[in-house]
């Protein structure tokens, strides 16, 4: 039944991403400032360019721990209590451990999927750019598309069906 409920969902949640894929498109063509963005982009791009050749074993650590710490920040921010935060990427045994009875309920979706939407190397350079003093605030966007371009190749590559992540919410 429970399997049901979510193919019919999601046949009737359709129209719903069809509507936003044509909004942002309508978006990205009329109201984006890309000039503004400009050096935010050529350090996205320079990255996922050079992503083939700068992968190493130390890179993707830095990948598997930058995934269980966005589960860690986002269970410590639903309250709670972390109980192990483990990275091992050779024994494929990375992983965040909280109490279970601690925490606002039914947040277990929202810290589970974490990875995927959370920026986190993206988060504090967004906040240290207030303060950059302004004739270096574009070497910080070169900086800040690296980090966006560090998350979405990883997202690209951890992204998948048996991703154990997404079958622990389906």
């Amino acid at each position: 039944m429970d399997k049901v409920f979510k193919f019919v969902l999601a046949f009737l949640l359709i129209p719903l991403v069809v509507a936003f894929v044509a909004v942002a498109g309508q978006m990205l063509l009329h109201d984006v400032p890309w000039g503004e963005l400009q050096w935010a982009l050529i350090g996205f791009a320079a990255y996922v360019f050079l992503y083939p050749l700068i992968r190493t074993s130390n890179l993707h650590f830095i990948e598997i721990f930058e995934h269980e710490l966005a589960h860690m920040i986002t269970d410590l921010s639903v309250f709670r209590r972390l109980q192990e935060f483990r990275v091992n990427p050779e024994e494929d045994a990375s992983r965040v451990a909280y109490a279970q009875s601690t925490g606002i309920p039914g947040m277990g979706c929202f810290t589970t999927l974490a990875p995927y939407f959370l920026a986190t190397f993206t988060i504090p350079l967004l906040a240290v750019r207030f303060i950059t003093p302004e004739n270096l605030v574009p070497a910080l966007d070169v900086v800040i598309g690296v980090s966006l371009g560090f998350h979405f190749v990883a997202l690209f590559y951890e992204f998948r069906p048996r991703q154990t992540d997404l079958q622990k919410q389906t």
